[in-house]
């Protein structure tokens, strides 16, 4: 009976602890490889960072010479996302615009990507 009951006890704690494992993944997973961000982030690696940094920060010599804004900030990360989408293919201010290098779904991408910018500070 003894060994029955510390049988019980080992699973019921295994049991526990691949279930708190599964639970915290969903908790800290980042988006899907596929995702929208995921592909954005590409995007604008290759696209944007140049000017707006890796981390969006715009702590990069073109960026500090335009004065460009911190892609991370609360006035960026307020607009909407019909209002970046715009920005990133018609262009704003020194900022060319995009529309005819990248499809209508890799500024989407790119705007999804801008979303998580914040996150990874």
């Amino acid at each position: 009976m003894n060994s029955f009951c510390t049988s019980r006890k080992w699973l019921a704690t295994l049991s526990f602890t691949i279930w708190a494992a599964v639970f915290t993944g969903f908790l800290t997973a980042s988006p899907p490889a596929d995702s929208p961000a995921i592909q954005g982030e590409r995007v604008y690696a290759s696209n944007c960072s140049v000017c707006h940094a890796a981390d969006g920060s715009a702590n990069t010599p073109i960026g500090k010479n335009k004065k460009i804004p911190d892609l991370r900030s609360r006035e960026v990360q307020a607009q909407s996302e019909n209002q970046l989408t715009d920005i990133v293919t018609n262009g704003k201010g020194k900022m060319r615009p995009f529309k005819e290098r990248l499809t209508p779904e890799q500024i989407q991408q790119v705007v999804a990507y801008l979303r998580e910018l914040p996150k990874q500070r």
